[in-house]
Order: C-alpha cells, then sequence, then structure tokens
C-alpha cells in the first residue's frame, strides 16, 4: 500500500527501509519513516501512520525518472 501510494511501480526491484516510531506531536500520532530504495538511490520516501498507513509527512514521491 505504501509502496503504491508513493507511486513506485511494481515491477521495479527495491529495497525498503524504517526507522524506529516517533511521535508528533503536532498532530498527536506515532510516525514511521519509510524510505524505497532501487539499489543505492532512495526514490521515495514518507512519515507514515502505522496504524492506517497513512502518508503524513515529508513525502517525496517516485517521479519515473
Amino acid at each position: 500500500m505504501i509502496r503504491e501510494s508513493l507511486g513506485v511501480p511494481a515491477e521495479l526491484a527495491v529495497t525498503f527501509e524504517q526507522s524506529d516510531p516517533q511521535y508528533w506531536n503536532a498532530r498527536e500520532r506515532w510516525l514511521v519513516d519509510v524510505s524505497i530504495y532501487e539499489r543505492d538511490s532512495c526514490i521515495a520516501t514518507a512519515s507514515v501512520d502505522p496504524q492506517i498507513l497513512e502518508l503524513c509527512r515529508n513525502i517525496l514521491q517516485h517521479s519515473g525518472n
């Protein structure tokens, strides 16, 4: 779901990295930073609510380049 929300095509071979949860005081929710890599390049990233998988902050969608 996160992959699709960030526009990363299903046919790309990618790896995921995620941070430990951190509390976002302004919205009173926990977030996890998720980064998607193709080879050694980060191609998409977002801070995600791990309970509902909503993209919340720091969103960088895949551009297709």
